[in-house]
């Protein structure tokens, strides 16, 4: 029988499979790229007015939260009937 919903873990478990590049660039901007075990990419990337406003950890953040939006908007019309 087919799954008819997706769950956060089911967001989780793809995210944790897949393979991840962040890059810090020009010390005001971050890239995060995530690639599914499908092969399918996502890119996301954030940047600060200035370096002194720059927060890594913060912008890792922020890009995996759309990129987990983004995958679950795509994997929930999957489950359209």
């Amino acid at each position: 029988m087919q799954k008819k919903e997706i769950t956060q873990l089911d967001i989780d478990e793809l995210i944790e499979n897949a393979q991840v590049e962040i890059i810090e660039l020009f010390g005001k901007c971050t890239m995060v790229a995530v690639q599914l075990e499908n092969g399918f990419v996502f890119i996301e990337t954030t940047k600060s007015k200035n370096a002194d406003n720059y927060n890594k950890e913060e912008n890792v953040q922020n890009c995996f939260a759309r990129i987990k939006q983004r995958i679950w908007d795509l994997e929930s019309y999957k489950y359209q009937s």
